[in-house]
């Protein structure tokens, strides 16, 4: 298991032209569409009824938002949760567009003094802000998204994680599967925990596929959360330089990794976090989707349950926290063949009934 603690700290500060922080209130609509995965492969999942008991703890929730939802990647997926849990029945509320985790720390303290329930801290540099707050207002009940819990966390502290190993074995099942350059790689802004934890499972997945056989995996960081130009300057070296053609991406800015592959115009792409088949459904695969509101919604049940704890709470496949997705497909059909689709969706079915043990 790659250790969280070798990547904490690693998500750089506001880029210098980043617009202030927006809140967003519970009436906001989602600028993307959620498709749901094909149910052959869906694990089951328990969600909240609406409307949501008067006697419950959790009613109004709160998101301290790292971007604008928007991303194709980590921002959207936390955007989307936000949402679901909405739809569930709960008021929520998001500050968008906090990038620096100096803005985080009073972001998520207006929203205790305003009484929020739970309040969700969206990036692993926001931890130490969120335990700062969460010490001050110990009947509030504060997640933060990745990261480790410190030795001197609060009861009312805790953290949702990925075990992001399961959905990038898939992606890299998959990868050996359609690359005929036995060339596969992978591109993301930086190698925080989750992306890395990712990248370890995709050259697990292509070793299942070719034990033996020399395969080239490469991969390579923009070093930009926002920058599209730069993502696709850094697709297109990794590309060119390896002569790639099958790229994983993962983190923004997706758009310009996907931009690399539509110019190169033999490259298939995977995507992970949001299905981006919208992006260019012609050289898509699937993405590897997951969502939050899923693991927060075992945080939710814990604290109505009184069985809350200062710990991980972790998305799997077998919890219904992830979803391999091609629009209404699990993969794209017109470019996948039929035996390899077959392949995907027993390997997926086998880690959500436990007869398949990713390695981590």
């Amino acid at each position: 298991v790659i250790a969280a603690a070798a990547y904490i700290g690693t998500q750089p500060a506001a880029p210098s032209t980043t617009a202030a922080p927006t809140t967003v209130t519970a009436t906001t609509t989602a600028t993307a569409t959620t498709t749901a995965a094909p149910t052959t492969i869906t694990a089951t999942a328990t969600t909240t009824a609406t409307p949501i008991p008067a006697e419950a703890k959790i009613k109004r929730i709160a998101m301290v938002l790292f971007g604008f939802g928007d991303d194709y990647a980590w921002s959207q997926t936390g955007y989307e949760g936000m949402l679901a849990l909405e739809a569930a029945g709960y008021e929520i509320d998001i500050k968008l567009g906090v990038f620096d985790p100096v803005d985080a720390e009073p972001a998520l303290r207006s929203f205790a003094e305003d009484g929020y329930d739970l309040i969700f801290s969206h990036s692993t540099t926001f931890l130490p802000g969120a335990v700062k707050v969460a010490r001050d207002f110990p009947d509030i009940y504060f997640v933060n998204s990745s990261g480790l819990i410190p030795d001197d966390s609060p009861s009312n502290f805790g953290i949702a994680d990925i075990r992001a190993e399961e959905i990038g074995y898939v992606a890299g099942v998959l990868s050996a599967n359609m690359t005929t350059n036995f060339s596969v790689g992978y591109v993301y802004p930086f190698l925080i925990e989750e992306y890395a934890t990712y990248w370890q499972g995709i050259q697990n997945g292509v070793d299942y596929v070719f034990p033996s056989q020399p395969l080239v995996t490469s991969e390579a960081g923009s070093g930009d959360w926002l920058d599209l130009a730069k993502g696709k300057e850094t697709a297109l070296g990794l590309i060119e330089s390896n002569q790639v053609d099958v790229l994983n991406v993962l983190g923004p800015p997706v758009p310009g990794y996907v931009g690399a592959a539509e110019q190169d115009g033999s490259v298939y792409v995977i995507g992970g976090g949001v299905d981006i088949k919208e992006l260019a459904p012609e050289l898509v695969l699937t993405s590897a989707v997951w969502k939050w509101d899923i693991v927060w919604q075992l945080i939710i049940d814990d604290i109505e349950a009184g069985t809350f704890e200062s710990k991980k709470y972790w998305g799997t496949f077998a919890n219904g926290t992830f979803e391999i997705v091609y629009g209404e497909q699990v993969v794209n059909e017109d470019v996948v063949p039929s035996s390899i689709v077959e392949e995907i969706e027993g390997l997926v079915r086998d880690i959500i009934n436990g007869n398949f043990i990713v390695p981590k």
